[in-house]
Formats: C-alpha cells, sequence, structure tokens
C-alpha cells in the first residue's frame, strides 16, 4: 500500500486528512488585516497555503523558493510551488509560520501538526493512565462480571 513512498527524500512531506468525522478541525488565523481559515491537520509535517490564498500576502513577506515535495493520501506527490513565512496570531499567540505553496483546484489551506501544537490548538498525549478499577465499579451496570474477571 505504501510502496510509493519506499523512496522518500528528506525534503519529501507526507499529508493525510480525513474527512470522516461530521465536524470542522478548523482555526481562523489572524495574518497582518486579514483572517485566513485553515484546516487542522495532525498528520501533515508542514503548514500549505493555496496560492490563491498567498497571492495578496505578497505585500506582507516574499515568496521564497522551495524544495519540499508535498506526498497526499490520494494522488500523485506534487512539489510546492514555493513557500512564505507570516506572523500569524490565533488567540493572542503569535508565532511565524512556514507555509508551503501549492496550486490547489480546492484552494486549501492546511494548518500542519507542528503549527498547530504551537498554536495550542492541539496537544500530544504521551501516556494515558487507566484506573481499571474504577471504571469497572463506575459503570458496573453496563460492564457487567464479564469484565471484572478479565481485569484481574
Amino acid at each position: 500500500m505504501f510502496n510509493q513512498f519506499e523512496h522518500a527524500d528528506v525534503n519529501d512531506v507526507f499529508i493525510a486528512t480525513s474527512s470522516e468525522d461530521n465536524y470542522e478541525w478548523s482555526a481562523n488565523l489572524k495574518i497582518g488585516c486579514k483572517t485566513v481559515k485553515f484546516e487542522i491537520d495532525s498528520g501533515a509535517m508542514c503548514s500549505v497555503m493555496s496560492y490563491g490564498t498567498t497571492k495578496p500576502l505578497e505585500k506582507v513577506a516574499p515568496i521564497t523558493r522551495s524544495d519540499v515535495i508535498i506526498s497526499g493520501v490520494y494522488g500523485p506527490a506534487v512539489k510546492a510551488l514555493g513557500m512564505i513565512t507570516l506572523l500569524c496570531e490565533h488567540k493572542n499567540i503569535k508565532r511565524s509560520v512556514n507555509f508551503q505553496i501549492m496550486n490547489t483546484p480546492r484552494g486549501i489551506n492546511l494548518l500542519g501538526r507542528d503549527d498547530s501544537v504551537d498554536f495550542g490548538l492541539i496537544m500530544r498525549i504521551h501516556t494515558a493512565r487507566l484506573e481499571t478499577e474504577s471504571i469497572i465499579k463506575k459503570y458496573s451496570d453496563v460492564l457487567g462480571e464479564e469484565i471484572e474477571s478479565i481485569s484481574q
């Protein structure tokens, strides 16, 4: 299934998205005096901005060369048109974000994993501790005796 990615280069970026949820994972970032909506993509290794969104922002920052190749779950890998670094703000948190610029028909803007964490939009949980006994006791009417014997 992933054989096409066996020979990935250090400049290759893999983006995985899902639209199975019936609610949006998005955030509005203030860039200069403009507000831009981004989909939060916890699987994306970089943030992506459509060329259509970027064009008016060239007055704020220049578009620079990029060697990044973006691979999604579907479709061919595509080389970024360039990169732009913009000062973004979300709920009083300000960060400089590097956006890979893509010329996509849908005009999608994605906020990648690291930038989403930096803005406090998502959080990595390294460990989760479950207190089995207290859960079984609290929900004993649903779990029943079978579950109690498994946990012991």
